[in-house]
């Protein structure tokens, strides 16, 4: 409803360019329902005035608003307006306008926007020319700002804002951000800072389009807020908590209006702390940039330069996340770390769900190449992983790996979803390095092929050089089962003992071809109870070794004589092999030679048999003989108590022992029993070694190596 008024006239000679129009106009007492809102606006009055000028060009003419006046829901509008010189405008406007926002997507036809609600308050002054060379120049000028109060509006397809409330001061190039709490699904955004050139938005300018902002949010759903990417919900389904971030934002006309699915934006960050719910601990980033986009894909991501700090952890990170149409999600990393520690940055807590091995400290280079499901975009369906150089520190020891690969294909219909992927992963794994070594051992050229089915790994190695010549078995583990369990069955024959001696660091004193199998079981949360329930076969066999620094039957024979030695020293021959050295390692209990390079012994034939049971090491078969004795060895060791009970002995034809010291205590430092002489105490020296007696004895050694050949 209301009076619409117009008067005017025309006058002028057409051939001196156009006539002169003159006229004036308004609108008194209009009222006008607000469609879908059931709110008017009232009181409407308009008075304004135009002329045309006589150039064809108008740069002669003039329009002027001197009123605009109305009641608004919840407000008012007043307002003036005048523009003079349409050629080259100078603009003069002051406005001041309060109003509930509900119903004005319809009465402007904004297709665009739905259900838009709230409060907003805007005012400002402006005077200034505009150019097309240099754009708005301001003459006169007064901060404008705009109040937002509760408003929301939802933009169908891409976001809905339940909630804005701030305000904003400034101009068209320049605004200043307040306090701006904005409000999206589980989302909270708090917004202090500037943004420049705006007005880009409505010119054909190409300068950029930046902003400079403190942004804080208790709760940030990314998938949610940006849920016109659905399959960045299934790539990313966490929420982030307590951000608190400094960031340089840039961007242009172009790239925010000329894309299919998402715009260019470019981030500076400056400052950057926050954590994902149920996945990572706190993190800190001190510097970085990443670029928001599409290059040839709906998403894509490209970080760069980002210093990142988790607890005690540091990194330094490139990445590019994209999303191509109809393909698999691409990531790529490149990462420098320094004293990660995947446990405390992955976890709040310790899980039983990932092993200790998870909590130790890694450092060096990681570069991986990840894609995953298209449909299902959390689920990892392919990895290629390299290091030129990294070092895994545990508690005792640091395991420096150099030119590692790791290659992973998960099989396409196995893609289930779980909370931990590697507890239910059914893929093939390839892993080679060029060396690994440690404090323990040294080895190059390992290639393994691991094949993982619902979270049990069957690992079979393709060329390992810990023996010096492949082997045949297979090492089967289930690490993320409850209880975390393992199978392995593994034999090779006739390698070169002192390869593998040298592999373990060891001195290779003892040389010759050598056959080796195990077969063992374990199960456990810990290493202690792993220990505990461990049960296994161990056998070794051996004939022509060779003994470098010592001459065993010269160094028995020092009995004939001193009557003062320890056969420990003889016996540690026999734990020297695979099973001695993960017993003996950083012990007392360990070969004690004298080496004296003009020495050494010809060991004949060497037996090891050994079970493992509950987690106590058993000697059940163990013995090796030289050209002239006999030496065996039984007792025990347990592995969870780190205590032996070990006899060596000398024994003669029939199993009885001729000499024997025993060895028990705790293995860091063990106790030695003094030599026992069990043939004829008064008999002289010379006729020990000689002597029939013992034929009734209780045997000690009853195993299969058989005694040696008489020498003539």
């Amino acid at each position: 409803d209301g009076d619409i008024y117009f008067k005017g006239t025309i006058s002028g000679k057409t051939d001196r360019g156009i006539p002169n129009i003159e006229c004036q106009f308004g609108i008194k007492d209009m009222r006008m329902l607000i469609p879908e809102s059931g709110l008017y606006i009232e009181n409407g009055e308009l008075i304004g005035f135009f002329r045309s000028g006589l150039k064809t060009d108008l740069s002669d003419a003039f329009l002027r608003i001197d009123t605009l006046e109305a009641s608004l829901p919840d407000g008012h509008i007043i307002g003036s307006f005048s523009i003079r010189n349409f050629e080259q405008p100078y603009l003069n406007y002051q406005l001041d306008l309060k109003t509930n926002l509900s119903g004005f997507d319809d009465v402007f036809n904004l297709k665009n926007i739905d259900d838009l609600n709230g409060l907003i308050h805007f005012k400002d002054t402006y005077a200034g020319y505009f150019s097309s060379d240099s754009g708005w120049t301001i003459s006169k000028s007064h901060p404008a700002s705009i109040i937002f109060d509760r408003v929301s509006f939802n933009i169908p397809g891409l976001i809905e804002l339940n909630h804005i409330h701030g305000y904003m001061t400034g101009n068209i190039d320049s605004i200043e951000i307040t306090d701006l709490d904005i409000r999206t699904g589980n989302s909270d955004i708090l917004v202090n800072g500037n943004l420049f050139g705006i007005s880009q938005l409505i010119l054909d300018s190409k300068q950029n389009i930046t902003a400079d902002l403190r942004i804080v949010s208790k709760n940030f759903d990314l998938p949610g807020t940006l849920s016109f990417l659905p399959r960045l919900k299934w790539t990313f389904p966490y929420q982030i908590k307590n951000i608190d971030l400094d960031v340089l934002i840039g961007t242009s006309k172009i790239a925010l209006t000329e894309f299919n699915r998402t715009p260019e934006i470019n981030f500076k960050i400056k400052h950057l702390e926050g954590t994902l719910e149920n996945l990572i601990n706190p993190a800190r980033i001190t510097n970085g940039s990443f670029t928001l986009g599409e290059i040839d894909s709906i998403l894509n991501l490209k970080f760069d330069d980002f210093d990142i700090k988790i607890g005690e952890s540091e990194l330094q990170a490139d990445v590019k996340l994209s999303i191509p149409p109809a393909r698999h999600l691409e990531l790529d990393l490149n990462v420098l770390a320094e004293n990660l520690n995947p446990g405390k940055v992955l976890f709040h807590e310790s899980s039983d769900s990932f092993p200790d091995f998870f909590y130790n400290r890694i450092d060096g280079d990681i570069k991986a190449n990840l894609f995953f499901f298209k449909d299902t975009a959390s689920i990892l369906t392919s990895l290629d992983y390299s290091s030129s150089k990294l070092a895994y520190t545990g508690i005792s020891d640091t395991i420096d790996i150099e030119t590692l690969h790791l290659r992973m294909e998960r099989e396409q219909n196995k893609n289930q979803q779980g909370t931990n992927p590697l507890a239910i992963l059914t893929a093939n794994i390839k892993l080679e390095a060029q060396s690994v070594n440690s404090r323990h051992f040294m080895v190059d050229d390992v290639e393994y092929q691991i094949d993982a089915d619902e979270g049990i790994y069957t690992i079979i190695p393709l060329q390992s050089r810990f023996f010096g010549k492949p082997g045949t078995g297979t090492f089967i583990i289930a690490p993320f089962a409850k209880p975390l369990w393992g199978h392995i069955e593994y034999a090779v024959e006739q390698f070169q003992i002192e390869y593998l001696l040298s592999t373990f660091r060891e001195d290779p004193a003892l040389s010759g071809p050598m056959d080796f199998n195990i077969v063992m079981d374990f199960q456990g949360s810990n290493l202690d109870t792993i220990l505990s329930t461990m049960n296994a076969d161990i056998q070794i066999k051996a004939k022509d070794l060779s003994l470098k620094g010592l001459d065993i039957d010269k160094f028995i024979n020092k009995f004939q004589r001193s009557q003062h030695f320890n056969l420990v020293d003889v016996g540690a021959v026999l734990i020297a092999g695979p099973v001695g050295l993960a017993v003996t390692k950083g012990s007392d209990f360990a070969l004690v030679f004298v080496h004296n390079q003009d020495e050494f012994s010809k060991i004949t034939e060497l037996i090891s048999n050994n079970s493992i049971k509950d987690g106590q090491l058993e000697l059940s078969d163990v013995a090796f003989a030289t050209e002239k004795n006999r030496i065996a060895v039984k007792g025990w060791y347990n592995t969870i108590s780190d205590s032996l009970d070990i006899t060596i002995g000398v024994v003669n034809p029939k199993g009885c022992e001729i000499l024997s010291q025993q060895v028990y205590g705790h293995l860091k430092s063990p106790e030695l029993g003094s030599v026992k002489i069990i043939s004829k105490l008064f008999a002289p020296v010379s006729n020990i070694f000689k002597d029939k007696s013992g034929d009734d004895c209780d045997p000690f050694y009853t195993g299969k190596l058989k005694h040696p050949e008489p020498i003539e």
